[in-house]
């Protein structure tokens, strides 16, 4: 998994660091979206387009065919991706792999083979406890001024799970590495007898 490398571009404290602190999150409308951060840094400089190097973050697993990890390495790289995929590109390609252009042939097997480790990864988190979150999202159709004029339900595909359990998994992995580093100790105070 891999996440654009913003620090290299925000440095704590300066105007773009406040600003996004005052944000807090990009807001997502029905119409458009609010970015935390200028729109050059998120849809440009930090998005992880295809055929540019981009500076990132990297998780980087070795995961056996049940979904468990056995090797995790976080690293700063630098990466060229391949192929920059709609969600309904992949379902596709899921549900039917000759269904790939020419261009994504030799991407079908690893999309296959993400999809099998995604399942198998949602599996075993739900034998240790996970809740199933996985609702139908309410979506809206707009007429051309952006005005809402209907909504539908989107639910869950595999292709919407896979970046789903690779993104849990990619989260986890940060949690621990910094939780194995970082921990907060808390001293109370003696309780008053009185009270």
């Amino acid at each position: 998994d891999y996440i654009a490398d913003v620090t290299h571009y925000v440095h704590e404290g300066d105007i773009i660091d406040r600003e996004g602190r005052q944000r807090a999150t990009s807001i997502y409308l029905v119409d458009r979206t609010i970015p935390m951060l200028p729109e050059r840094l998120s849809n440009f400089l930090c998005s992880l387009r295809p055929d540019e190097e981009k500076l990132a973050h990297s998780v980087i697993v070795e995961i056996d065919d049940q979904g468990h990890v056995y090797n995790r390495r976080i690293r700063h790289t630098v990466i060229r991706s391949d192929r920059r995929y709609a969600y309904e590109e992949v379902q596709k390609i899921l549900e039917d792999p000759t269904t790939a252009e020419e261009r994504d042939k030799k991407l079908v097997e690893p999309l296959l083979k993400l999809n099998e480790l995604a399942k198998a990864l949602r599996e075993a988190r739900f034998k240790s406890g996970a809740i199933d979150f996985d609702r139908p999202e309410v979506r809206f159709v707009t007429d051309e001024k952006g005005h809402p004029i209907s909504t539908y339900l989107k639910r869950a595909t595999d292709a919407t799970r896979l970046i789903e359990e690779f993104m849990l998994l990619a989260n986890r992995i940060v949690a621990e590495s910094v939780g194995k580093r970082t921990f907060v100790y808390r001293i109370h105070d003696v309780p008053d007898l009185e009270k």
